[in-house]
């Protein structure tokens, strides 16, 4: 592999011993050399590690896009799974077994075999941040269990890149609108059964808000962490933001500005979801549609301008913010935390709603005659029937 000499050693995966299971991170150092660009400079590996909900599907996909753009200034975005992000790295360095090893061996000689004219590579996998606490679970995640295994996954992860000067580089948004917003996620695009409660989501998903650990433990075991804030990096342009960290200049095409891949519906929106899913069975094709209702023009020239809060009580989100808002992070955070809406959704405004979806969904099927997985017919089926 690439060193001082510049010259190439042949890796064969099953044999490489940085990721061999039998030996640890110590050996490991002992074993692998630094590697080193043509100028003789470490090479530098940039985890870009979310959050979720921060933009990392848009800086994803455009990168991807971008590739030869990147290499012209020395940066290598390796291009290996499904898609343009890395989750394949997360996945198999968290999981057991010889597949999941034989993926890391894969992955590796992807990074460690990039152009010698790159000095840096860059990956980019949100799930980074959250891998040893299931989010898909519906039970409390901290647990010395969890916090082990989140723990060992990154030590593994470092392992991967032995060799490499390794930065974090994570955008962070106020910890409150980072709670509904990922709730939100949860609710309206992920698989479950039954109907979900926000505060029984946040209690949990503790670890999750819990920045100051987070933090500390990335940076104990992969490198230096730097946090930007995301709604600073919204407003002077979240491509630019994360490409003036990696030292270029956005991609041209991309210059116009980046269209938001995974918009999130109002907290309203999540609402009536809310209300719905305790009186009917809403299976994930029917939240899809609700998905696509709470993101149409139909919501927005109806309800758009209609503003809630998915906390109970000011006095609940102000609890959360004294616990998780941690003091040494507030100066990234300029914003202040804006005026609490009240959570009520209305009789009136939950029957005029359900009528509107009725005949949202109605229009749509007449457009879409060849569908038949949808009715014109309301698609819920009473609980209590």
């Amino acid at each position: 592999m690439p060193g001082n000499s510049g010259r190439t050693t042949r890796i064969s995966p099953l044999r490489d011993p940085i990721l061999s299971p039998d030996i640890t991170l110590g050996e490991s150092c002992r074993i692998e050399t630094t590697l080193h660009s043509r100028s003789g400079s470490a090479k530098r590996a940039i985890l870009h590690v979310g959050t979720h909900k921060t933009g990392t599907t848009a800086i994803q996909r455009t990168l991807a896009a971008n590739t030869n753009y990147l290499a012209k200034y020395g940066i290598h975005w390796p291009m290996f799974g499904r898609g343009p992000a890395h989750h394949l790295l997360s996945t198999s360095t968290f999981e057991r077994g010889l597949v999941p090893f034989v993926q890391r061996c894969y992955i590796r000689r992807n990074i460690v075999l990039a152009p010698q004219s790159c000095q840096t590579v860059v990956i980019s996998s949100e799930k980074i941040y959250r891998m040893g606490f299931e989010f898909f679970e519906r039970r409390p995640q901290n647990t010395r269990k969890n916090f082990q295994r989140r723990h060992d996954f990154l030590r593994r992860l470092r392992k991967v890149l032995t060799g490499f000067d390794v930065q974090v580089l994570i955008f962070l948004r106020r910890v409150d609108e980072f709670a509904e917003s990922l709730f939100k996620e949860l609710l309206f695009r992920k698989k479950y059964t039954g109907a979900l409660d926000f505060t029984e989501f946040l209690d949990h998903q503790r670890p999750l808000f819990d920045y100051r650990t987070q933090i500390q433990t990335m940076s104990e075991h992969l490198g230096p962490v730097k946090i930007l804030s995301y709604e600073q990096a919204c407003r002077d342009g979240l491509l630019r933001t994360f490409c003036h960290e990696l030292g270029v200049d956005p991609p041209p095409d991309s210059r116009a500005g980046m269209h938001r891949i995974r918009p999130s519906p109002s907290n309203f929106a999540a609402r009536f979801l809310m209300r719905l899913a305790s009186e009917c069975d809403i299976d994930f094709i029917k939240r899809n549609q609700i998905l696509e209702f709470c993101l149409s023009n139909t919501w927005k020239d109806n309800y758009g301008s209609r503003s809630s809060s998915l906390w109970n009580s000011l006095k609940s989100r102000q609890s959360f913010l004294d616990e998780f808002a941690d003091a040494s992070l507030l100066e990234q955070f300029s914003d202040s935390v804006t005026d609490y809406t009240d959570c009520t959704l209305s009789e009136n405004d939950y029957r005029d709603i359900r009528r509107l979806f009725e005949r949202w969904l109605a229009d749509r099927n007449r457009c879409d005659s060849s569908s038949s997985r949808l009715s014109s017919s309301f698609p819920f089926r009473e609980k209590n029937c």
